[in-house]
């Protein structure tokens, strides 16, 4: 690392191109998903991998003189959760610096900005090295214990079962998308016998989606059976199925303890319970939402760990639903709000993953 200074002095160089790295967000998310290709890290759909990527980047180029900390305590939860994004994070880092060679040739060609970067992201690969090292080194400290199998990535399913040797089995739990890997057993008429995997999703009775190979859509499916010895499931294929839930842009999820939400409108006040949250917006429960309907202005504020939301938004919705109205409630955060309400998120979906397989 060039030693023009500390870690804070190349921290308060860096950050002069915060509009660069404010802009570039979407752009590296992008990047990282296309590098990513058909690979998957454990239960993590596109959704998933595109809000935990935004929170990668927004620790990264936080500035924060803490950052090492952070995107060390970041991987090594990753690790832990068996999500290894090393190769596509290398990749689109790299695509970042040509864009910002690009960048600051436009702008008078200072090569010493290029470099302060290339010491920056030597700093945050170092960080996640020792991330994942400190992991699987506490791994091998836990004697006697068996290590997980991985996952064979192989996609595959209906005629298309017939000949598939893996399927995807997908369900929302508290809002995440969950996707399980698991291999096809044995295909009747109208049922197939699939292997459990370590979530567990498969209830006598749960409705489930199965994902098949070279078919745009969903196969609906029912849990029929599970056999507990042999751990496996017996299906029901109900044929073709819609999943509105993938055309949402951003993941949701459930709080665990009751949020309370704040909403104004022209004078009018209410206090309502978080439904559910995203980056993108906000479902509440109220008693009497008195004249609110879809496409009121409101203001919404609600306090999660990491800070404060105070924002306008647009009612999307308003629905009666069990004695309650459920208000849904589109918003744009600010890079801060943003970066409070997306570590919750991730946070939730990891709370959510590991309640599902002590369930």
């Amino acid at each position: 690392m060039d030693r023009r200074g500390g870690v804070e002095d190349l921290l308060g160089r860096i950050s002069r191109e915060r509009e660069f790295f404010n802009s570039y967000k979407e752009r590296f998310v992008d990047n990282f998903l296309s590098f990513l290709g058909s690979e998957r890290s454990g239960p993590m759909n596109t959704q998933t991998l595109r809000v935990l990527i935004r929170k990668v980047y927004s620790v990264i180029f936080s500035f924060r003189s803490d950052f090492r900390e952070e995107v060390s305590d970041l991987f090594y939860s990753l690790a832990s959760h068996g999500v290894d994004i090393r190769g596509p994070l290398t990749k689109s880092l790299l695509r970042l610096i040509g864009d910002y060679v690009d960048y600051t040739v436009e702008r008078g060609g200072d090569h010493r900005k290029v470099k302060d970067l290339l010491d920056l992201i030597d700093l945050i690969m170092g960080s996640v090295e020792t991330a994942y090292s400190r992991y699987l080194r506490e791994l091998r400290e836990k004697a006697g214990e068996k290590k997980e199998e991985p996952v064979e990535d192989v996609t595959g399913l209906m005629d298309l079962i017939r000949n598939a040797e893996e399927v995807d089995v997908l369900t929302y739990y508290k809002e995440v998308p969950v996707v399980c890997r698991t291999k096809v057993v044995e295909v009747g008429q109208r049922d197939l016998t699939v292997e459990r995997c370590d979530l567990n999703i498969f209830r006598e009775g749960e409705s489930l989606y199965l994902r098949v190979r070279d078919l745009p859509g969903a196969v609906g499916v029912r849990v029929e059976e599970v056999d507990p010895r042999s751990e496996r499931a017996r299906l029901k294929v109900l044929g073709l199925a819609d999943l509105p839930q993938e055309r949402r842009r951003f993941v949701r999820v459930v709080p665990e303890d009751p949020v309370p939400v704040f909403l104004e409108k022209d004078g009018w006040k209410a206090t309502g319970s978080m439904a559910d949250v995203s980056v993108g917006g906000v479902g509440v429960y109220v008693n009497d939402p008195d004249d609110l309907k879809e496409g009121d202005a409101v203001r919404v504020r609600f306090r999660l760990p990491k800070g404060e939301v105070d924002t306008p938004g647009q009612v999307r919705y308003v629905i009666r639903r069990d004695g309650v109205f459920r208000v849904g409630i589109q918003y744009d955060l600010d890079l801060k709000q943003e970066d409070v309400v997306s570590d919750y998120v991730m946070e939730r979906q990891f709370e959510i993953l590991r309640e599902l397989k002590g369930l």
